[in-house]
């Protein structure tokens, strides 16, 4: 009895020492791969004037490295990388798929080119991808959709082209809160799909090259705060739903010569608007009338449409005197103070 104790124990403690084995090699794994692609991301920096990457030191762990944090449970992992606005010239590596617990990745603002690689779908931790303000170029990558917790996704202001891919479609039906894609070169339809997002705040989709109507399904995106189509190719009328969204607290749609012939007597709906830019479109006929029940309005721009400018059309003006936050009302090219022109009406 005593030797099959024995035994077992001795088992034990083989067992015992090979798991704490694989688990030692697993983290040294683990720590060195992710060291290793934070240098690859070094060497694609063909310009670091404030010289953050450039302090990457071998002599110091990567988690002591500017830029860098590390997961506090599973040493040597990296979760975030903070690089916006360091004016950094370079191509991102594929080698960043390899930082799989990677949470947080900031490189807004800087000079980086080529395209996004599609690596990124392999970090499937990845709550916030921030590449606005670059010069990256290609398609958006469709397997960005494999990043199933994304939260936050901003990639405009660079040379991206293409259509937005509909696998994208798994991201807004999930937990995506912001979406920004104005990248000037978008091609293709406003998909109908972002109407699934549930979790959607903030949607950015200006200066593309989209064309078609505004699906209505738009108007289905019950959290929807930012909504931003302005410069496009967009044609029909804006849809009725948009006005609906009783969340919606910023909307702009300039930009459009070939949209919109009427503002929608339903615009007043939309009661939570506080920033409403509807500049340089194709509006005809009257203002509506009923525009003062905006009383949340601050900022209110028809500027260079095709307005009546009769003075029986200008009636709608009395509806603003109880809109007591309004600071701009713009329907040209000049812009008329609130409280000047409150004044002129009482």
């Amino acid at each position: 009895m005593h030797l099959i104790s024995a035994f077992i124990s001795l088992v034990l403690v083989i067992h015992q020492t090979h798991s704490n084995t694989y688990i030692a090699y697993a983290f040294y794994l683990g720590n060195e791969t992710d060291r290793a692609a934070l240098l690859v991301f070094k060497s694609k920096m063909i310009d670091d004037p404030q010289g953050i990457v450039s302090s990457w030191n071998e002599s110091l762990s990567h988690c002591n490295w500017l830029g860098v944090s590390c997961s506090r449970r599973h040493a040597g992992r990296v979760t975030a990388l903070n690089l916006n606005n360091q004016k950094l010239i370079g191509t991102i590596p594929p080698d960043i798929g390899n930082l799989t617990f990677l949470r947080r990745v900031h490189l807004e603002a800087n000079r980086l080119r080529g395209n996004i690689p599609e690596e990124f779908g392999r970090l499937f931790r990845l709550k916030t991808l921030g590449l606005l303000k670059n010069e990256l170029g290609g398609e958006i990558p469709r397997n960005l959709s494999s990043c199933v917790g994304m939260q936050f996704l901003f990639l405009q202001y660079n040379q991206l082209s293409g259509r937005i891919p509909d696998e994208l479609r798994y991201l807004a039906e999930r937990e995506l809160v912001v979406f920004g894609v104005s990248v000037k070169n978008l091609t293709g339809r406003i998909p109908s799909w972002l109407g699934n997002g549930s979790s959607l705040i903030e949607l950015y989709m200006g200066h593309n090259e989209q064309r078609g109507r505004i699906p209505a399904d738009v108007g289905s995106i019950s959290k929807l705060k930012t909504l931003n189509l302005h410069y496009n190719n967009l044609t029909g009328c804006i849809p009725s739903s948009v006005y609906n969204l009783i969340s919606l607290v910023y909307f702009e749609v300039g930009g459009q010569e070939s949209i919109f012939r009427q503002v929608p007597q339903s615009l007043p709906n939309a009661t939570g608007l506080e920033d409403l830019f509807l500049t340089s479109n194709s509006f005809t006929g009257n203002v509506p009338a009923n525009l003062g029940n905006l009383r949340n309005h601050t900022m209110i721009s028809f500027s260079k449409n095709q307005f009546q400018t009769g003075f029986d059309s200008l009636n709608f003006l009395t509806e603003f005197t109880n809109c007591t936050k309004l600071k701009v009302l713009d329907f040209g090219h000049k812009k008329l103070k609130a409280k000047y022109l409150l004044t002129l009406l009482i």
